[in-house]
């Protein structure tokens, strides 16, 4: 027991010193709370929602829950938008931010107010994006590490899966006995998602703990390349614009071969 203790602290040792404290904890945090928990939260509440408070059939809840899941099918579009759009100079923690934010607001209006399937259904899409966007900046700063540190590439996936996956079975173990009417039912789980998004993404976030560095260098626009490609034009009419000039041209590298030739004829002598 002491030993897998030893190992287990052997192992955060080695993460916060080349990441640091902060960036393990956001890692940890976004993993577990916003998305192991967030999942088994949303997920399950969302069942009971439909299927005992709305009276759904089988079938048009799989229509809903299809839908819903959308957000985790385009999960690629996030990370070639924040890469070709960053804001206020960051890649990732904007997003997140975002994101966390559209997690809250849905989280809260479906616990505040009983929908019908159509808006509900709106309301869970946003909150799918709440949790595939952040994962997708963390998976996207993993990736940024794993060139400097390859050596730590395989501890921070075991960071990753292993909080999603800790807090995930704890959840779905608390869900179905919160989802009771008598407890606080499948809306009031939709509250307690609500504070996953705030506590595991927006917070360590909005603190900077992903440790970005602005954007410095900016981009070539369209505008830049069209320049480019016109130089390029304009250089290559004026060469066919003005062939006594080549000829000047070719003129002297064939009297400066001739010199050179005769250079070293004479030196061999």
């Amino acid at each position: 027991m002491e030993e897998a203790f030893r190992r287990v602290q052997g192992y955060f040792v080695r993460l916060t010193s080349a990441f640091g404290w902060r960036y393990v904890a956001i890692v940890g945090l976004v993993y577990g709370l916003g998305q192991g928990l967030a999942e088994a939260l949303l997920f399950n509440s969302e069942k009971y929602y439909l299927l005992d408070d709305k009276g759904l059939s089988a079938a048009r809840y799989t229509q809903i829950d299809g839908f819903s899941n959308i957000p985790w099918q385009v999960k690629a579009l996030y990370g070639m938008l924040s890469d070709t759009f960053p804001l206020c100079g960051l890649r990732r923690t904007p997003y997140m931010v975002l994101a966390s934010v559209v997690g809250v607001v849905s989280g809260v209006t479906l616990a505040a107010k009983s929908f019908g399937a159509t808006v509900a259904a709106l309301f869970l899409v946003l909150a799918n994006l709440s949790i595939a966007m952040p994962d997708v900046m963390i998976d996207a700063s993993a990736a940024e590490r794993a060139k400097t540190h390859p050596e730590l590439a395989s501890d921070v996936q075991t960071l990753m899966h292993g909080s999603l996956h800790f807090l995930a079975f704890f959840g779905e173990i608390a869900v179905g006995f919160l989802v009771s009417p008598k407890v606080i039912g499948s809306r009031g789980v939709f509250l307690v998602f609500a504070f996953t998004g705030l506590l595991g993404v927006f917070v360590p976030a909005a603190l900077g703990w992903l440790g970005e560095q602005k954007v410095t260098k900016k981009r070539p626009t369209r505008q830049h390349y069209r320049k480019l490609a016109l130089e390029k034009q304009n250089s290559k009419r004026e060469q066919r614009l003005n062939p006594i000039a080549q000829a000047f041209q070719c003129e002297d590298d064939d009297d400066d071969v001739v010199e050179l030739s005769d250079h070293h004829a004479g030196g061999g002598e």
